[in-house]
């Protein structure tokens, strides 16, 4: 009599290997409209039955999207929602890495989009049992328009990212961004999460919780990779799209380089003032360049405000308390 087993190599290669699980978390606040494009974009996650999970995070909404999550949890299985009273996406994000049972946490941003394989593309990657941490492309769409002054110097604030078509280490040392981003879950958790001392607090622009995180992973011995195909669009808001904005955003990353910074390496207090007049420096030869006419003169704004952030603060950490260890707060 015949049999159907299939004893093929291919077939007995594919039994050993090992299924991956995940938990797309989606940290949101106060973004009902966008929130509600983004969990349609993710309807169509492609993997095998059990294997993905949808979790968003509200991080203290006041608006419409209780409601929303209320409607969308009861939709469909494997969709779960977590409430994190204290606004930071930082503790969002560390609410996701506790609730999740999970291999991986797949962070996607509320206001972006995600094609049907992108969670697939990005566990796959984490078959190699080295991998700690994951990020993709990150494109750009802009739904009010793109405005005329917005120079190509000045999208870099807006999250685009592309590091080419070969998938392999992650170029640089700032890591994924966290529109687009994943780790295995119980490295992220040994390695203290993300830093509420760092990232987005309510209104604030804050950032830095990322290539905190990274740093730390690579520290403790686990690969950082680059997945191609796991690609994302940003959308960007058209409340984001004034010149204060961007001015804003330029401060808040020199906070954030400063804070990122000392948490580092905890310099002393003369070395803090001295990183602080060097990026004052930096600063004023910024604004000189704005007569400059191969410079964008808002560019160059931009980024002498971000040098001034990160003068401001060194100097205040010079003449506060002495920087607590790395990792989150107890």
């Amino acid at each position: 009599m015949s049999s159907t087993t299939d004893f093929s190599p291919a077939r007995r290669r594919a039994s050993l290997t090992p299924v991956i699980s995940g938990t797309i978390a989606i940290c949101t606040r106060n973004r009902e409209p966008t929130l509600r494009q983004c969990l349609a974009s993710i309807d169509g996650q492609l993997a095998e039955a059990g294997q993905v999970e949808v979790m968003v995070v509200d991080n203290g909404s006041t608006d419409g999207t209780p409601e929303l999550l209320l409607e969308w949890s009861r939709a469909g299985d494997a969709r779960r929602v977590v409430t994190e009273p204290e606004a930071g996406l930082s503790r969002a994000r560390n609410a996701a890495l506790a609730a999740s049972r999970a291999d991986v946490v797949l962070f996607l941003d509320d206001d972006a989009l995600a094609p049907p394989t992108w969670a697939r593309a990005h566990l796959a990657v984490y078959e190699d049992l080295a991998v700690g941490m994951v990020g993709g492309p990150v494109g750009l769409v802009w739904p009010a328009g793109r405005p005329p002054w917005l120079s190509d110097d000045l999208v870099q604030w807006y999250s685009i990212l592309d590091q080419g078509d070969e998938a392999g280490p992650f170029p640089g040392s700032h890591g994924p961004y966290g529109t687009n981003m994943s780790v295995r879950r119980e490295a992220a958790l040994d390695a203290g999460g993300f830093d509420p001392r760092l990232g987005r607090v309510g209104t604030r622009l804050l950032s830095g919780e990322e290539p905190d995180l990274t740093r730390r992973l690579a520290a403790a011995g686990w690969a950082v990779r680059y997945a191609p195909e796991a690609a994302v669009v940003q959308q960007v808001l058209p409340e984001r799209l004034g010149r204060r904005w961007l001015l804003r955003r330029g401060w808040a990353q020199g906070t954030s380089n400063a804070r990122l910074d000392v948490l580092s390496d905890h310099a002393g207090r003369r070395e803090r003032w001295r990183r602080a007049v060097a990026e004052a420096r930096e600063s004023a030869r910024a604004l000189g360049r704005r007569k400059d006419g191969d410079h964008d003169a808002l560019a160059a704004t931009v980024l002498a405000v971000v040098h001034a952030g990160a003068a401001a603060e060194l100097a205040r950490s010079a003449v506060g308390p002495r920087p607590a260890s790395p990792g989150p707060e107890p």
